[in-house]
């Protein structure tokens, strides 16, 4: 029963889709997310939190229209997962996958603001509550 519960507990950690992301100020108007994705989340649901995060961001800062400047996708492997009770044993490597978001705050009048994405329709019609609650720190 030990091992079932120790096992149960290493698995549900793993699937639990843990995104880690961090915003770094790069100009007055500008600014890269980096999102790092646990190991079950796909790199597209990584890049989308990374871009909620990007537009719960600009509204943060007192914007809605944005673009993205800058995008750069990765993966990191970061460790394995060994279980003896499978055949000879089973080492199932664990990667990590990686977004890099550069957003550029549009204002009025800047070139580019009418095409530019607004944040507010980006998170949709409950977006104040989004926003109220922070970057996801799920995929």
């Amino acid at each position: 029963m030990r091992v079932f519960t120790t096992g149960a507990l290493v698995l549900s950690t793993f699937l639990t889709g843990c995104a880690f992301t961090d915003v770094q100020p790069l100009t007055a108007t500008s600014f890269r997310i980096s999102t790092e994705g646990a190991p079950v989340c796909a790199a597209s649901a990584t890049r989308n939190v990374a871009f909620q995060a990007g537009a719960i961001e600009v509204i943060k800062r007192g914007g809605d229209r944005f673009i993205v400047a800058g995008n750069q996708s990765g993966q990191s492997d970061g460790g394995a997962i060994y279980n003896p009770y499978v055949g000879g044993g089973i080492v199932t490597p664990m990667s990590r996958t990686n977004e890099d978001v550069i957003i550029q705050m549009l204002s009025p009048g800047d070139p580019g603001y009418d095409n530019g994405l607004s944040a507010r329709q980006v998170l949709g019609a409950d977006w104040e509550a989004i926003v109220a609650e922070g970057t996801p720190n799920t995929c």
